[in-house]
């Protein structure tokens, strides 16, 4: 099968031909390839867990559908009164012919005790009777994410819970996003293209750089704001505008930094701060329908102010490297 979202979009910064003060990095800034957005962390351990506390609680009549956030791959479960939990995982009558099941794939499945679909049952499926043992139809599901249908983390993935009576149902201690509700239609490739041109303007007139351009694969704008790099994004469904900084990258020091990151993001508003891989980034997002320059550039203005006072404090207590400083081992947080 092939891997979903395989292809990696990066942010990259890279040295001026004439060595103009950008610091070499060791490791890109890494975009999700399947949002195009930085994405958060966390461990298939905890997916696992909060999964088996979802399914433990999950009623009769019941459905959660844990889908990636790009493509169709997904694994759904229901609860049937007195018979326990019914799950079923997607099969290539569901699937582009791109991410195709191999036989390989099968045997995976067949080992972890998925069944193969028949005239009635069009997915692979199987069944934990009551008392459901939560745990192991968590296990099950995850491995099957994880090594066949080759999801990388579970911020690639996405929830949609609902009754059999068409309730739809919230589940925050899944610890993943709701599957967003689907949009009227599609909007057109003019009105994407109407935005990026209106902020491309914006940002020539605020920076006063005229060969500012959109760049890379995730077509983005690379401004400076004091000691912190911005990247600038239309994204679509629904149109919006990123505001994007990588604060520190290469830091080797995690003790505590998940700790710091929340306790920061719990005293900020509008814009919020993550770790992804070995780098902390923060991001704001703004609506781009209508187009209002003022939040763009407030937005600009914030992130910015943010980054530059963030970054080094960060650094000092973590160590790693910020956008144009220096390479630091270690930090004061020990």
């Amino acid at each position: 099968m092939s891997s979903v979202g395989s292809a990696t979009n990066r942010w990259t910064l890279v040295r001026d031909a004439g060595g103009v003060g950008r610091a070499p990095m060791t490791r890109p800034v890494t975009l999700s390839p399947h949002t195009g957005r930085m994405s958060t962390t966390m461990t298939w351990e905890v997916f696992e867990d909060q999964l088996a506390a979802v399914l433990s609680v999950l009623e009769d009549d019941q459905f959660l559908i844990v889908s990636a956030t790009r493509g169709w791959v997904y694994v759904q479960f229901n609860r049937q009164a007195g018979h326990g939990i019914r799950g079923e995982a997607v099969s290539n009558k569901f699937l582009s012919p791109d991410q195709h099941l191999s036989a390989a794939d099968m045997t995976a499945l067949a080992t972890l005790g998925w069944l193969a679909p028949t005239d009635t049952v069009p997915n692979f499926y199987q069944g934990w009777a009551e008392p459901v043992e939560s745990h192991t139809a968590a296990k099950a599901s995850v491995r099957t994410l994880r090594e066949v249908y080759v999801i990388d983390h579970p911020g690639q993935l996405q929830y949609k819970a609902f009754h059999k009576a068409g309730d739809g149902i919230l589940l925050p201690t899944l610890g993943v996003e709701r599957t967003p509700p689907k949009a009227p239609a599609t909007p057109p490739t003019d009105a994407v293209e109407d935005v990026r041109r209106r902020v491309l303007s914006s940002l020539r007139t605020a920076w006063e750089s005229p060969d500012l351009e959109f760049t890379g694969e995730q077509h983005h704008i690379e401004v400076r704001f004091g000691s912190a790099i911005m990247f600038i994004r239309v994204l679509e469904n629904p149109v919006s505008i990123s505001v994007g900084s990588p604060l520190l990258l290469n830091v080797s020091h995690r003790e505590g930094l998940l700790e710091r990151i929340n306790e920061l993001n719990r005293r900020l508003r509008f814009a919020h701060l993550f770790v992804e891989d070995d780098t902390v980034c923060a991001e704001i997002e703004v609506f781009a329908t209508p187009f209002v320059n003022a939040h763009l550039m407030q937005a600009c203005e914030r992130l910015g102010q943010l980054a530059d006072a963030l970054d080094d404090l960060l650094q000092e207590e973590f160590g790693g490297r910020t956008a144009f400083g220096e390479f630091r081992a270690t930090g004061t947080v020990h």
